[in-house]
């Protein structure tokens, strides 16, 4: 056989050690304290000057190109852009120091390097799988999710689970645009609205008329302390409660191993969520709510910021 038709034998993804974790990421160092690097915290009109007129102005721009470009779907969209955005990433190595074919994450407390577009993608698979097993677990068909970005969670749940209606809420007024263009323009059961976490009535808003849904947060109350905001109260205050509420974000658990407490470390130099795991364990105590499940640093796109899950209902 020629060596051109050989079959590539490089595993699509690896594991790695830590020591070894350097060679793909700044972070490393920069938990470690060799790399001085301090983060500032931002204000709403930092984040909106960012986000809104940056990200979602652009993003409003290319919904429009691509569905006029021809016959077009919310995970098609998507699946673009998430190949523009780890596009960027290797363009820029010399800020993010990662490649797209060996981009650094985790699973479990384990690191592991492979293909950052597939690496993306199946972080969106998972968050659908643990909302459609709660969802069905909890008699819920609808779902509403808090700083939803432009959708793009939504999309994937009403695509892959049939989850409907879908209701979004985000600060940045681009971004409710991108969803509602997306969502009108394919005749979807969802709608976008304004949301802040610090506004009990956008809160109200959000799920005003919705029935049996979910409540979902999905790497947003990784951006606030929630004592600040009493959102949990303002959840607990709905007149028509959710059947569970899902957050699958960043969370700190306290518990010992070597990386456990880095992503302890890379959680406070990026000046995210501290409080929401000990929130909720208090509003437990009280016997207003029961917390349903727990799930700890399940997958990081970003290798020492992982997902982990928790979920729990009113009472």
């Amino acid at each position: 056989m020629k060596t051109s038709d050989t079959p590539n034998s490089s595993p699509i993804f690896r594991s790695i050690s830590f020591s070894e974790a350097s060679g793909f990421s700044p972070w490393p160092d920069r938990i470690l304290g060799f790399d001085n690097w301090k983060k500032t915290r931002r204000n709403e009109e930092d984040i909106l000057s960012e986000y809104d007129q940056g990200w979602y102005k652009s993003l409003l721009d290319t919904w429009s190109e691509h569905f006029q470009s021809g016959p077009s779907s919310p995970l098609s969209f998507f699946h673009r852009i998430i190949k523009e955005q780890c596009d960027e990433t290797e363009r820029n190595y010399e800020i993010y120091r990662t490649r797209q074919r060996e981009a650094l994450f985790s699973v479990g407390d384990s690191l592991a390097v492979g293909d950052l577009v597939l690496i993306a993608e199946l972080f969106r698979l998972m968050v659908v799988r643990f909302v459609e097993e709660l969802a069905a677990r909890f008699g819920a068909s609808g779902v509403v999710e808090t700083g939803c970005g432009a959708g793009i969670n939504l999309f994937f749940l009403n695509a892959l689970a049939g989850m409907k209606p879908f209701v979004g809420g985000e600060i940045c007024p681009n971004a409710v645009r991108v969803g509602n263009s997306i969502a009108g323009d394919l005749s979807l059961p969802g709608k976008f609205l304004n949301f802040d976490y610090r506004d009990p009535s956008s809160l109200r808003r959000l799920v005003e008329g919705m029935e049996n849904y979910v409540l979902m947060t999905c790497h947003s109350i990784e951006q606030v302390q929630v004592r600040e905001t009493a959102f949990v109260d303002s959840i607990l205050a709905l007149k028509n409660r959710p059947s569970v509420v899902i957050h699958i974000e960043p969370i700190q658990w306290r518990d010992e191993g070597f990386y456990a407490r880095l992503c302890e470390r890379y959680g406070a130099l990026n000046l995210y969520n501290q409080d929401l795991k000990e929130l909720l364990a208090e509003k437990e105590a009280e016997g207003r709510i029961q917390i349903v499940e727990q799930r700890k640093r399940c997958f990081g796109i970003s290798a020492f910021n992982p997902s982990s899950l928790i979920a729990w209902r009113p009472r």
